[in-house]
């Protein structure tokens, strides 16, 4: 029987979600818990990467055991064993064709950037003195929603097979001592949004233009954008299914909550 189930985690801790040698990982202490629980060897597939030092408010997995779960039950022990920055949220039954990766039809990112100095808030949101013009930084957010190519702000030398993204919703807000950055996109490539953050922080600084970020969209050459962000102030929000109904967006309490 396959299984999907929803997750959350605080990424500072750990070198990304993927499996690696000699690393500390969110999937392999995910494969850990649910080894012990089930008492046979799991391997679960996760619905993206995120890198080193990323956050996940809402992220998927599936995987597959020949037992049937008590939902109820088995997120208890899962959140027990499984250490403090990583909670399951909830346990769902599903077709066994079911793909956390692949199924996925959009994801959500969420960038925080706190404009006072906090030391409850390091590794959770970037601190940016400079005050951020928003107006040329959301004109540059429309652009991306005519543009398909994203090559500029992926990594070099990825096992991509097109740098397509069709982005529905990208849009800059203050709200109180924040600004946030909430992008949606069908899918993104790796390390995109931080590529995007970076670039979009220099036209927040009046020291790019839009024109000149739209050349940087044509240009298709990585070495053309901004440097990639800080992974701290990024969190991967939202990602939704065609069988889950659960379209869920929330920030931890600490930063507010933006839609």
């Amino acid at each position: 029987m396959r299984y999907f189930a929803e997750i959350r985690y605080n990424g500072f801790a750990y070198c990304g979600w993927q499996v690696q040698q000699n690393a500390h990982t969110i999937q392999e202490a995910v494969n850990k818990a649910l080894t012990t629980l089930l008492g046979s060897e799991i391997e679960c597939i996760g619905c993206g990467r995120t890198d080193t030092g990323v956050h996940a408010t809402q992220y998927y997995i599936h995987f597959d055991t020949n037992q049937t779960i008590d939902s109820f039950r088995f997120i208890y022990q899962f959140n027990s064993i499984v250490g403090y920055d990583i909670a399951m949220l909830g346990l769902y039954p599903v077709d066994d064709g079911c793909h956390a990766r692949f199924d996925a039809t959009s994801r959500c990112y969420h960038y925080v950037i706190t404009h006072y100095k906090d030391p409850f808030l390091n590794h959770l949101a970037l601190y940016q003195y400079d005050q951020l013009h928003l107006a040329p930084m959301n004109e540059a957010c429309q652009l991306l929603k005519e543009h398909t190519d994203f090559k500029s702000l992926s990594k070099t030398n990825t096992q991509a097979k097109t740098n397509l993204c069709s982005i529905q919703h990208a849009q800059w807000v203050n709200v109180g001592d924040f600004t946030y950055f909430r992008i949606e996109s069908n899918r993104f490539l790796r390390g995109m949004v931080r590529a995007l953050v970076g670039t979009m922080l220099i036209i927040g600084r009046e020291k790019m233009t839009v024109a000149q970020f739209e050349n940087i969209l044509h240009g298709r050459d990585r070495k053309l954008a901004g440097e990639n962000e800080e992974p701290y102030g990024l969190y991967l929000s939202g990602v939704n299914y065609p069988f889950i109904n659960n379209k869920y967006i929330r920030l931890p309490w600490m930063l507010g909550n933006t839609n």
